[in-house]
């Protein structure tokens, strides 16, 4: 069983239809039976995803915190002691692959032949806004395969943001997140490369992940030149320690808190 893990703040309407377009999606997976964890977390306004609390299988929990910057890493941290399945993906709002590689990368951890997996090669595949809403009106995933070649991919061919999926036990041993990452940037990179360090094996499967569009925000981008050289600075840290001072690193991080409702208001 395998609990996909979605944190996010609301920005736009986009990102509630995203939302919406991805749980109706995950609900279709078959071969495994699965679980939708949303963590909200909302400022002066009210929480939106309440309504996704009458979906079968979905659960959503809602903090109120007024910083502008969403510490998305922080909050993860915070919500994965609520996760009781053997699996667990931690998962972007606006992000989609075939339901295949998701059975794909379950396979490979439960067989034991990975640590953790990437659900896709590399390629994230941006909709824009025409063909986001195409798929937003149809609900047909052959709506992304076929316009492929209309679609941009800013992060190049080497991705490894939007999703993963590993064993829960594993993923809690190798530190979670990295809570010095705040905002936007720099911590799928850090994520991966602090696995290979510790001796983890990391895998892919074949094909694309589809990025949803939608307006790019605060928390979508670098907040300033420091920011990005304190982001980028952390990175090189991390990929630069052994695995002995890594895990040092990562029993000084600090720990899962109890319960959600210790989460500050």
């Amino acid at each position: 069983m395998i609990t996909f893990v979605i944190c996010l703040k609301f920005e736009s309407f986009h990102r509630f239809e995203n939302l919406l377009l991805l749980i109706q999606y995950l609900k279709t997976i078959k071969s495994h039976e699965y679980k939708i964890y949303i963590y909200e977390i909302f400022g002066e306004e009210e929480g939106f995803f309440d309504c996704f609390n009458e979906v079968e299988n979905v659960t959503v929990k809602k903090c109120k915190n007024n910083e502008i910057v969403f510490h998305r890493t922080k909050y993860i941290n915070h919500i994965v002691n609520e996760v009781n399945t053997p699996l667990i993906a931690v998962w972007d709002t606006d992000a989609l692959v075939k339901l295949n590689q998701i059975e794909a990368a379950c396979e490979l951890i439960v067989s034991n032949k990975a640590d953790f997996v990437i659900p896709y090669n590399g390629l994230v595949l941006d909709t824009g806004p025409g063909i986001r809403m195409q798929y937003l009106e149809t609900g047909d995933f052959s709506v992304l395969e076929k316009n492929m070649n209309y679609m941009t991919a800013p992060y190049g061919v080497h991705a490894c943001g939007g999703g993963f999926i590993s064993r829960t036990a594993t993923y809690i041993e190798c530190g979670m997140e990295n809570e010095n990452f705040y905002g936007w940037g720099q911590e799928d990179g850090e994520r991966v490369k602090r696995w290979q360090i510790l001796g983890k094996r990391v895998a892919r499967v074949p094909g694309p992940m589809f990025h949803l569009y939608h307006p790019r925000g605060l928390n979508s981008g670098y907040l300033s030149p420091e920011h990005r050289e304190k982001m980028v600075g952390e990175y090189a840290r991390i990929a630069g320690m052994s695995a002995a001072a890594l895990q040092q690193e990562i029993r000084n991080w600090p720990p899962m808190q109890p319960h959600l409702s210790k989460l500050p208001e």
